[in-house]
């Protein structure tokens, strides 16, 4: 059950739900920490506002964690009313807030919101199995390209509909059917593209819901196919960096690992397997890493990493910034770069809490000598600011969203041959 709250209780009224969005204001773990939980609850209340003035008379809301908000959509029997209801909430309540800190200075904070949704819900649904859901939705969402993921409800409990995904993406991994996209990682020291990330992607037929990346591997380690998964991605991108090669092009791979294949004692004979049958040189591999996978288990995650990096690849801390307030382990763990996390990159170009903390994880990887990797960066404002403080690479939209294998080429011919004078001009559009 949900709690009672002073806002946004559901009324027990004889209306049949038939749409559940889940919003996910993905700043307000921060907000607290930078603002202060008052400040904080002044967003809130404001984004509340927003929401209840753009519900239909039957809609209901409830504020489910000081973090998550659902809505019950009383007439959303298809995907496209489900996608509709999500897209103007989410355009009603993203933007820049005003709050008042104790002080009585101002702080304007920006706030993302991530939205996932299931329609054709039947009244009779488990509050457990809508409760086991309610995580896959949010983290469907968040990775996808618009912030929204709609996936439908079959009137069957969250168990079945786990197990149902499951055997289609076994079945995908079987028939070949996944893809590998490439986003471009850009040095700017020189303006060139230097390295790709590999992104798993699951084409999916006409009229069906899209599947992101984080569900992919979930679902994959739920099911245990995470071996399957991460071998597909390895010896795929290890396929397109030797197609590349061939043609004089030389960029190095990142690909992300899953916290479970720390404990595959075997992964270190498959990279050199992989590599063997390519022809390709581990020094162009770098894996990636999250802070949370790493903090798990140092003993046996120390021995993994010192193995990759014994066999020449480099190893990356994702989304660093997210996880975990101790820095001990950069000291410990044998890391060649820090990504920085794109939530960070919205608004870093003023100043506001952000950009001073995005300047402080730069300063971070530079003191432990690593490399600092900014994600997530979609204009030139955010980049010109990285470029001041010093950070070395960066990848976004404002360079390339990622592109299917037969795009990257051209890409890279393209992006790497244009002088010095037309990068800079780029650099600062």
């Amino acid at each position: 059950m949900l709690e009672q709250h002073a806002r946004g209780v559901i009324r027990s009224q004889p209306f049949k739900p038939r749409g559940l969005l889940v919003i996910g204001m993905t700043r307000s773990d921060r907000l607290s920490a930078l603002i202060g939980l008052p400040s904080a609850l002044q967003v809130q209340n404001e984004m509340l506002d927003a929401l209840e003035s753009g519900l239909r008379p039957n809609d209901r809301y409830a504020v489910a964690t000081a973090e998550e908000v659902w809505v019950w959509l009383d007439d959303a029997p298809n995907e496209s009313i489900c996608r509709l209801a999500a897209h103007a909430i989410r355009e009603r309540l993203d933007g820049i807030y005003d709050c008042q800190l104790d002080d009585g200075s101002l702080v304007r904070v920006r706030v993302d919101i991530v939205v996932g949704g299931t329609f054709n819900l039947h009244i009779g649904t488990a509050s457990s199995d809508l409760l086991q859901g309610i995580g896959h939705l949010l983290a469907a969402a968040a990775a996808a390209t618009d912030r929204i993921a709609i996936i439908a409800s079959t009137g069957a409990s969250g168990e079945a509909l786990r197990a149902n995904l499951e055997a289609l993406l076994r079945e995908a991994l079987d028939s070949n059917e996944l893809e590998i996209h490439y986003q471009p990682i850009i040095s700017l020291s020189d303006m060139r593209c230097s390295g790709l990330e590999a992104l798993v992607r699951w084409p999916q037929r006409a009229g069906s819901p899209s599947v992101s990346a984080p569900t992919i591997v979930s679902t994959c380690e739920n099911a245990g196919m995470i071996e399957d998964l991460t071998r597909f991605v390895l010896n795929t991108a290890m396929r397109h960096l030797a197609e590349w090669t061939s043609t004089g092009l030389t960029p190095d791979v990142s690909i992300n690992l899953s916290a479970l294949s720390l404990s595959n004692s075997t992964f270190p004979m498959l990279i050199e397997e992989i590599c063997d049958i390519w022809g390709i040189s581990p020094t162009r591999l770098c894996f990636e890493l999250t802070e949370g996978s790493i903090a798990r288990n140092n003993r046996a995650t120390l021995e993994f990493m010192h193995q990759i990096r014994g066999q020449g690849c480099r190893l990356s801390i994702d989304d660093f910034g997210t996880g975990y307030s101790s820095f001990a382990y950069l000291r410990q763990f044998p890391v060649d770069e820090l990504k920085i996390d794109k939530s960070f990159m919205q608004d870093i170009s003023g100043p506001n809490p952000d950009a001073r903390i995005v300047k402080v994880l730069v300063e971070i990887a530079h003191a432990f000598g690593l490399t600092a990797v900014g994600e997530g960066v979609e204009n030139a404002s955010a980049l010109a600011h990285l470029i001041d403080i010093g950070c070395d690479s960066v990848q976004g939209w404002h360079f390339s969203k990622a592109m299917p294998n037969e795009d990257v080429a051209i890409w890279l011919r393209e992006f790497n041959s244009r002088p010095w004078p037309a990068q800079r001009q780029l650099r600062m559009a």
